[in-house]
């Protein structure tokens, strides 16, 4: 029977709450004042009056917690509006829940924003170590995983999302040491939780609890995380997790990358509306948040990071905007410094606003690479990679040397009106004639426009993508490397096509080449009866279940002695040319031929010897 009072309901006996809470251990005490604080901001908007608690005792099991908690309403402009009208504006419940253990506090919330000050200030995250092996036992069912790569390259597969009845039983083992897990739903015979790692968040699926109900599940999560020892498992397979505090004071940082992942998604969604910054006068300015993503990808790199020497807590991030960047080494964590992305402000579509810097540290959106080649730093803290020095020996496989290349002068040549064939110095030269071979039925120029390779080449068993770089001089250079495998990666997708996209290649194909608006006479068909034949064959190949994918870098500027020399000299603990450069190299090469194999296709690399 409903109820007619509100003098009859005590809301305190009936509020229900999914057991979905985020874990943190306090900095130190929370004084009652400063809970009051944070309720008064968050209900700055309400509509009515809130309903809120503050450091209300628990006991049960001569075990103690506090709890404090804020109900309260708000209004807010729809989101489907473009312009704010008072006649249209929703309603919705919001809630915070505080519960304080021991050195412990849980948050329980919906529709709450506006506690990042509060948590980097009062709260700290669960190690990574504990809370993702928290609730693991020798019969768990890993029912769903959410994998991030710890790759740095710009192109390399970022996240996996798997489900199954038990990964831990059906999931390909290749490749997953280059992984770390991000969340994860697991089953306990009749418990299944669901984990989100880098927010601390565990939650316990099935029905709501009342709050006392609610308390000691919590407090029994708490007790686990007090007690926690590693004992192994299953997760060992992944990327594996190392103490920041034991590891991190004997690692010098040399690169950086920016994970744009989750900022895109809430750009995505309309959830982020734009991003404020001042201009050159200092008047603000606003731009809209899909043009500024735009900006922010356009610029994504491996960026380099040097070491001052004299201030070893300070890194300096090279880039071409900011020379006041830098990669800040503190107690448990490191964060990045930016005077010009402190100056950028982030916009939510609940009004919100907090600023770009603030928002990566505090998500941690950045991956880290070290002198220690193995070691990455990434959602907080650190992992490594225990197969990367040891893959050195297969990664030779992959590399073909050629001393013609020594003797090429350009990538595609010297062109005339007349020319009908690339120049006899040129690497796309060296593609059609050096690496030709009898059983090559087609070759075709996809240089510009919808390009997913160089050269695509079609042979009876084989489909092969050749993507070419050159550069003046060989050498070491990470950066050069990154541009054709970033180039592969992101092409990779394209190697077996649906038939209309195989079907648009029929007019490109149809054609002859053209560079620098001037049109040839080298036909982009460079081999083959005709295009409308070699694009069935290409269909025929993509179809078949014996066809055989190769991806071929074809590059003038790395010798393979010189690089495998300096690559041994890193596993075995000698003196390496360029380290850094070194480090990053392995990085990206292994990236290339781990994302290649990782989808049943063999990479390759054509260098000079």
């Amino acid at each position: 029977m409903p109820i007619t009072s509100t003098q009859q309901f005590n809301l305190e006996d009936h509020l229900i709450f999914n057991e979905n809470a985020q874990f943190f251990k306090k900095k130190g005490r929370i004084p009652k004042k400063t809970i009051a604080n944070l309720f008064q901001a968050l209900a700055k908007n309400k509509v009515g009056k809130p309903f809120q608690k503050t450091k209300v005792l628990f006991q049960f099991e001569e075990k103690t917690a506090y709890w404090s908690i804020l109900i309260f309403k708000e209004k807010r402009f729809a989101s489907f509006i473009d312009q704010p009208h008072p006649d249209w504006q929703e309603e919705r419940f919001c809630f915070l829940l505080l519960i304080e253990y021991g050195q412990y506090c849980v948050v329980v919330k919906r529709n709450i924003s506006g506690l990042s000050r509060f948590q980097s200030e009062c709260l700290e995250p669960i190690d990574y170590i504990i809370l993702s092996r928290l609730l693991i036992s020798e019969k768990t069912d890993y029912q769903g995983l959410k994998l991030q790569n710890i790759d740095p390259s710009e192109y390399s597969t970022r996240t996996k999302s798997l489900a199954s009845n038990d990964l831990k039983k059906s999931m390909s083992p290749f490749g997953i040491h280059r992984y770390i897990v991000r969340g994860m739903k697991i089953s306990n015979s009749f418990e299944q939780y669901a984990l989100t790692l880098n927010t601390s968040r565990i939650n316990k699926m099935g029905e709501k609890s009342h709050l006392e109900s609610l308390f000691k599940s919590v407090v029994k999560i708490v007790d686990k995380i007090i007690a926690f020892k590693n004992q192994g498992g299953y997760l060992d397979n992944f990327a594996r997790p190392l103490d920041f505090e034991d590891h991190a004071k004997k690692l010098t940082p040399v690169g950086i990358l920016f994970l744009w992942g989750e900022l895109e998604d809430l750009i995505e969604n309309g959830l982020i509306t734009a991003a404020r910054y001042p201009d050159e006068n200092g008047e603000e300015k606003t731009l809209n948040a899909r043009i500024f993503l735009r900006y922010l990808k356009q610029h994504n790199r491996l960026l380099t990071i040097n070491d001052l020497g004299s201030r070893p807590s300070y890194f300096p991030i090279e880039n071409p905007f900011d020379n006041q960047a830098f990669l800040a080494f503190n107690e448990k964590s490191f964060t990045v410094r930016s005077r010009i992305l402190n100056q950028i402000t982030l916009h939510f579509e609940n009004k919100a606003e907090e600023g770009l810097i603030d928002w990566i540290n505090r998500k941690r959106l950045f991956i880290t690479t070290f002198e220690e080649a193995d070691i990455v730093y990434f959602s907080g803290s650190l992992f490594q990679d225990s197969r990367l020095l040891g893959s050195i020996e297969m990664l030779k496989d992959s590399f073909i040397p050629h001393p013609d290349l020594a003797t090429v002068t350009s990538e595609k040549g010297k062109f005339k009106a007349t020319s009908k064939a690339f120049s006899n110095d040129s690497i796309f030269h060296f593609i059609e004639d050096k690496l030709n071979s009898p059983d090559r039925e087609y070759l075709f120029c996809d240089d510009l426009g919808d390009e997913w390779a160089d050269f695509i080449e079609i042979k009876p068993d084989k489909v092969c993508l050749y993507h070419a770089k050159y550069k003046n001089s060989v050498g070491l250079s990470a950066s050069d490397l990154q541009d054709v495998i970033g180039q592969a990666q992101k092409n990779l997708g394209n190697v077996v096509p649906g038939d209309e996209r195989i079907n648009n290649k029929l007019k490109s194909w149809d054609g002859c080449y053209k560079m620098d608006k001037k049109l040839t006479k080298i036909e982009k068909k460079r081999k083959g009866s005709s295009v409308s034949e070699g694009v069935e064959a290409y269909k025929r190949r993509t179809a078949s279940s014996i066809t055989h994918f190769e991806i071929y870098l074809v590059i003038n500027f790395i010798s393979k002695k010189q690089l495998f020399d300096n690559f041994e000299r890193l596993r075995d603990g000698g003196k390496v040319e360029k380290k850094a450069q070194v480090i990053q190299l392995l990085w990206f090469i292994s990236s290339f031929v781990n994302s290649c194999k990782e989808i049943g296709f063999k990479p390759f690399i054509v260098c000079q010897p």
